[in-house]
């Protein structure tokens, strides 16, 4: 090759490594440009989402309402009502006695649930009904059977009027359910379990509800209760004519004569009044727990199934009742404020989220999962683990008591719940209103004597809404949330015979009934150490038969 061909081809080599060169440059410059698009656009969706969140959280603020817990306590028996001065209470701590409870028209508070003259006219047109020639059960069931808000859900109907038909003929604060010589009444639940499925299968594991709302804690098969209190709450005996909603907090089942019947009643409601009457699920509310013959006996869900419809058809409803249960939500926020809970507080876990912000979040979402166990299983997988805890603190979970140990984050070990329990103390609960921005929680799972408990400085309220319970003398409790009020009542046992009726009834709950309260007008009388032991954490008295599980 002679001189000129070299130096030719070492110009084409060269202009061609210039051309790979420059094409380089624009290539890396390409890269540079579509790096700083992509900055830019992060940076626009963060933005974008920051913006997001502080609509999200200005919608939020304005729909919050503050609460408060109202200086009232309405304590109810039969023969009377009467609204109570927290500060009364307080009062007679300090030695001064309890002798002239505030009336509602003498304390100020003029939105009460129960004005004292509202109170003797209810009790007025109680007496007249029973003097009615119709007789009582006559004018409930017209009112149910003209008032039909879906008449496509005849199951729901039937069942309502079958119940509340069989109930107020005989008021039996012992009512153990219908009996099993009616062959239709198995195959109606299966029905209603069916029509149900839909319904619940739309509802997030955390619902969002506004007030006014009237919360019930834990009935556990005590039908006498439940009949008291949608006696009470529910306007002429329909949800048509209710302004307020109901929520529930779960455990209808287990340790009462009559868990089928609880169950049967609030899916009817549920079905025929969804955006009204909200079921979060219990503990109870699980196969492994409500078929636990071993631990409660007869008064276990599936046994009573078994009772009343026998092995084959019982087997069925059990197993129908427990797909519905499987579908209940799990916990409740009422106006951005109040956190309802069977059990209590989740716990932050590394799979889930950092914040109990983002736990709820999960809670909220389409895709999480309903299960008919939240029972551990070396199968899991890691977010099916997180899932269950998640579920089983929501569920389980209990206050701390003061001498409790808890680890740095304010949770501690529950011994008396079992395995993979906890509880959450003061520090806990300060991180949980904190980073959600609520200002109570209001949950159910254990008995308290007068069916009310205040704890961590007040901001925990327990409802317990099953008198009577496992044989002891525990009152009924309720809460009723309405103009940025926490309402509490109690419905108190009086006198000794209806306590020892009570005991003398065994091992489910003894119900609130006209048959176990004295008739005659005039106030009653209040161990006032008692309520204040129970409603601010003061030391309880223990029931004969009481067991927390």
């Amino acid at each position: 090759m002679d001189i000129a061909s070299a130096f030719a081809l070492e110009t084409e080599d060269w202009a061609c490594e210039n051309t790979l060169a420059e094409r380089l440059h624009e290539l890396r410059e390409e890269l540079d440009a579509e790096r700083t698009r992509r900055i830019e656009l992060e940076r626009k969706v963060d933005e974008l989402t920051r913006q997001n969140a502080e609509l999200r959280n200005a919608k939020q603020s304005n729909q919050k309402k503050h609460y408060e817990v109202s200086q009232n306590v309405l304590l109810v028996s039969k023969a009377d009502m009467t609204v109570v001065k927290l500060s009364e209470l307080l009062a007679c701590v300090y030695g001064e006695g309890f002798n002239n409870p505030y009336r509602a028209e003498s304390s100020g508070d003029s939105v009460g649930l129960l004005s004292f003259q509202t109170a003797r006219i209810m009790m007025e047109r109680e007496k007249s009904r029973k003097r009615s020639p119709s007789g009582y059960s006559a004018r409930i069931s017209m009112c149910h059977r003209e008032l039909q808000l879906h008449p496509s859900t005849s199951p729901a109907h039937c069942l309502v009027d079958k119940l509340l038909d069989h109930y107020s003929l005989y008021h039996d604060p012992a009512f153990v359910g219908l009996s099993q010589s009616d062959p239709a009444y198995g195959t109606t639940i299966l029905e209603l379990c069916a029509a149900l499925e839909d319904t619940l299968r739309r509802d997030p594991a955390l619902l969002r509800l506004e007030g006014p709302l009237a919360v019930m804690g834990d009935l556990h098969g005590s039908f006498p209760d439940l009949y008291f209190f949608i006696r009470h709450f529910v306007s002429f005996h329909s949800m048509a004519f209710t302004s307020h909603k109901l929520l529930f907090l779960g455990d209808y089942v287990d340790r009462g004569p009559a868990s089928v019947e609880v169950a049967v009643f609030l899916l009817a409601m549920k079905c025929l009044a969804p955006q009204s009457v909200w079921l979060l699920r219990g503990n109870h509310e699980f196969a492994e727990v409500n078929s636990n013959v071993k631990s409660y006996g007869a008064t276990c869900l599936l046994a009573q199934c078994y009772t009343k419809f026998g092995e084959e058809l019982g087997a069925q409803v059990h197993n129908a009742l427990n797909s519905v249960f499987a579908l209940l939500p799990l916990a409740a926020v009422v106006d951005n404020a109040i956190f309802c809970v069977h059990g209590g507080i989740p716990r932050p876990h590394s799979e889930m989220g950092r914040t109990h912000a983002d736990l709820l979040g999960l809670l909220e979402h389409s895709t999480f999962p309903k299960l008919n166990t939240f029972r551990r299983r070396s199968t899991d997988t890691v977010f099916l683990r997180a899932v269950k805890e998640l579920a089983n603190g929501l569920l389980w979970a209990d206050p701390a008591q003061p001498s409790q140990k808890l680890d740095e984050h304010g949770f501690g070990p529950n011994p008396v719940r079992g395995e993979h329990t906890y509880c959450f103390g003061p520090p806990a609960l300060d991180t949980f209103l904190e980073e959600t921005g609520y200002q109570f929680v209001i949950r159910a799972h254990e008995v308290k004597q007068h069916g009310l408990r205040l704890c961590q400085h007040g901001r925990v309220l327990t409802v317990f809404t099953s008198s009577g319970y496992c044989g002891g003398d525990n009152a009924a409790g309720a809460v009723f949330l309405s103009h940025g009020k926490i309402r509490l009542i109690s419905c108190l046992w009086e006198g000794p015979e209806q306590m020892n009726a009570a005991a003398e009834g065994g091992g489910g709950g003894g119900g609130l009934d006209d048959s176990s309260f004295s008739t005659v007008s005039g106030s009653f009388s209040l161990d006032t150490s008692r309520v204040m032991g129970d409603l601010f954490g003061g030391s309880e008295r223990t029931s004969p038969g009481r067991r927390r599980r």
